[in-house]
């Protein structure tokens, strides 16, 4: 009896690899996804060398300021200029005692009077001195010198909610214009294309080149479905198989361009360093505050959470499909729902809560929403478990089909 169960599954599995590779060559011929691949992973490495030139434009700016200032009777700013032009460990060297004495930990000198041109004293900004974000930007750096981490140059302040909340929107400006941060290394960089949506982004290209995938092939009446039913591959077989090629196509797009581009960067700039401090919020110890995660952990989060949307959306792919049989229709109603989620109000439980990735990960939406409980986790479980209800209900709908066909043939054999 094993042994005949044991040919069985080996005789399924015959099947099912011939319908993987037909699926994929179908797919391929109305979609050159490789060469889709190409173009995203050249637009992300674009990407990059543009915030690179943005970088030494912004560098090359500030040490022209620096050098106006010193011809200035009123220069007052040290040896910040002196630190710039020697090296950049010089210059991060100065920023950070210049916090310190900016925080009150140690006493100023004339050389590090805790101000600087991107540190401004209270008195530029009407009495405002910073204070979280100083304590913040300063425990950073001690993390970083613990962990042996080079900053990201140039050295900026970590702005904090807690400080940006009480100014002005003309002060915002002023303060995020002279905090920037340019991430010149791999891992760095794909932390800013998460921050910058551009999963999101992809994940619209994918929809796309997916929408179509099961929705023509229900719209042919199944003619290639009962042809392999014929050839001895049940539904259920060709639906996981429809399941995989759909998600693996997504997985392709979101995926495949990142890890090239972030190949590339790193072979050339270096990938930077995955116990980089993260700004987060969470439990402290005290109560809900602001506390550090390590680039791993956002990114392997991230990564986690992006699974769990490809998923999400494979499987609402496949009922609408199912139910519509219109391959344009489902195609623009998965791209509604893609703009839907981006404008939606958070709500716990709502899948459409978890497609931007960085308020998620960083506990953002938690502190906005009041509630500790907006997490990956949660997040994570919420995709899974309504991919699940989805495909569920895809099966009943097909089950009852099916018995409504055979409905009216019962009742004349009677």
């Amino acid at each position: 009896m094993a042994h005949l169960y044991s040919a069985s599954s080996t005789m399924e599995a015959m099947v099912m690899w011939p319908v993987w590779r037909f699926e994929i060559k179908k797919r391929n011929r109305r979609w050159p996804v490789w060469l889709l691949i190409g173009v995203l992973t050249a637009v992300l490495a674009g990407g990059f060398v543009r915030l690179q030139q943005q970088r030494s434009q912004y560098v090359q700016t500030y040490r022209t300021q620096l050098e106006k200032l010193s011809h200035s009777a009123v220069y007052t700013l040290g040896q910040e200029l002196t630190a710039f032009k020697q090296s950049p460990a010089a210059y991060s060297h100065w920023f950070y005692e210049s916090l310190r004495v900016r925080s009150g930990e140690k006493q100023g000198t004339k050389a590090i009077s805790g101000v600087g041109w991107r540190i401004p004293n209270g008195d530029e900004l009407k009495g405002m001195q910073l204070l979280s974000s100083t304590f913040l930007t300063i425990k950073a750096y001690q993390l970083m010198q613990k962990r042996h981490i080079t900053p990201m140059r140039p050295d900026s302040l970590i702005l904090s909610a807690d400080d940006l909340g009480t100014v002005s929107p003309d002060t915002v400006k002023f303060l995020r214009r002279n905090n920037q941060f340019f991430y010149e290394k791999a891992w760095y960089y794909i932390w800013d294309l998460v921050q910058q949506n551009v999963v999101f982004l992809l994940l619209a290209v994918g929809l796309i080149v997916t929408g179509r995938q099961w929705a023509k092939e229900v719209a042919n009446r199944n003619v290639h479905s009962n042809w392999l039913r014929l050839q001895g591959a049940a539904f259920s077989k060709q639906l996981l198989v429809e399941f995989g090629v759909i998600g693996y196509t997504l997985g392709q797009i979101v995926f495949i361009p990142i890890v090239l581009m972030g190949i590339i960067i790193g072979i050339i700039q270096g990938f930077g360093a995955l116990d980089y401090p993260v700004v987060a919020f969470g439990d402290t110890g005290l109560g809900f505050g602001s506390l550090f995660i390590e680039l791993g952990q956002y990114l392997g989060q991230a990564l986690l959470l992006s699974i769990g949307l490809i998923l999400f959306l494979t499987a609402v792919n496949l009922v609408l499909a199912d139910w519509l049989r219109n391959s344009w229709v489902v195609t623009a109603l998965q791209l509604i729902l893609l703009a839907v989620a981006w404008i939606a109000p958070p709500m716990r439980y709502s899948p459409l809560t978890y497609f931007k990735l960085d308020p998620v990960i960083t506990g953002t939406l938690a502190k906005q929403m009041d509630n500790a409980q907006y997490t990956t986790g949660l997040g994570l479980g919420v995709l899974i478990g309504n991919s699940a209800i989805l495909i569920a209900l895809m099966v009943v709908s097909r089950l009852i089909q099916g018995w409504l066909t055979r409905r009216p043939a019962m009742a004349v054999a009677q």
